[in-house]
């Protein structure tokens, strides 16, 4: 078996928790004899292939040039579900496993995936998947409940881009139509009037990202409420904690003057 697995990037580009994850993830599948594989959104000019840590790992739909930006907010980068589509055909894999959102890996790569009648894992590892602030916090002090309202969430982002939270909630009520009239194509502050816009945009895409996976990984049981609260289907959630491989944990030496952090 083999499975395809899509992070939001990978190194020699900037990396994160959730690439250090993929990594062992892959590792520790490899050893069940999962073979592994990745495919990244290009953020540099790393190679369209390369073996990297001993991983065979493809680039694909440039992550860092938008041209419109509702590229970011769920139209996604053009030509990145037929790039990864090609990336599929050179690898064959019997499941895909997205673990991330972003411009490159949104709904219309997880409709191809799923098109392509490929089984699709995806993995809900931070609150960047759903919200669009990045945090679950309301305003930025206040732990949201996740649930996806257009009005609610655009005035959030309004206020998180600096406008005062009566402005940013007044703004959020103006109708899309006359927003994106008024706006057009300006970009910066202008973005405000057109928020209830992008956050429909954002919804939906969202949406169709969970509607079109097989399975749904919660990676802590915040996670599993928040998709319950997302109306992703219970028997679709799979409850799988995050943790640090085994030989990680065996190779760190506990200091003497304090107990180890590290739990089995």
């Amino acid at each position: 078996m083999k499975v395809l697995h899509v992070p939001y990037t990978w190194s020699p580009d900037p990396v994160g928790g959730t690439e250090i994850y993929v990594r062992e993830l892959v590792r520790e599948l490899a050893g069940l004899g999962i073979a592994g594989s990745v495919a990244a959104p290009r953020a540099g000019p790393a190679p369209a292939r390369a073996t990297i840590d001993g991983i065979e790992v493809h680039r694909y739909g440039s992550s860092s040039r938008t041209h419109d930006v509702r590229e970011l907010y769920g139209v996604g980068v053009p030509g990145a579900p037929a790039e990864l589509s090609a990336i599929i055909d050179a690898e064959s894999p019997d499941a895909v496993h997205l673990h991330g959102y972003a411009p490159a890996i949104g709904g219309a790569v997880a409709r191809e995936v799923a098109r392509r009648g490929i089984p699709l894992v995806a993995t809900y590892h931070t609150p960047a998947v759903s919200c669009q602030r990045g945090t679950l916090l309301r305003f930025g002090d206040a732990v949201c409940d996740g649930r996806l309202f257009v009005g609610r969430c655009a005035a959030c982002v309004i206020q998180q881009h600096g406008a005062p939270r009566p402005v940013a909630e007044a703004l959020a009520r103006l109708p899309a139509a006359i927003g994106r009239a008024v706006a057009g194509d300006r970009s910066g502050p202008w973005l405000a009037l057109r928020m209830r816009e992008l956050m429909a945009l954002h919804h939906d895409d969202v949406e169709q990202w969970l509607g079109a996976a097989d399975r749904v990984v919660a990676v802590a049981k915040w996670v599993r409420d928040l998709l319950l609260r997302l109306d992703v289907a219970e028997e679709k959630i799979v409850l799988s904690r995050q943790g640090i491989a085994r030989s990680f944990a065996a190779s760190r030496t506990p200091r003497p003057d304090r107990p180890s952090p590290i739990r089995a």
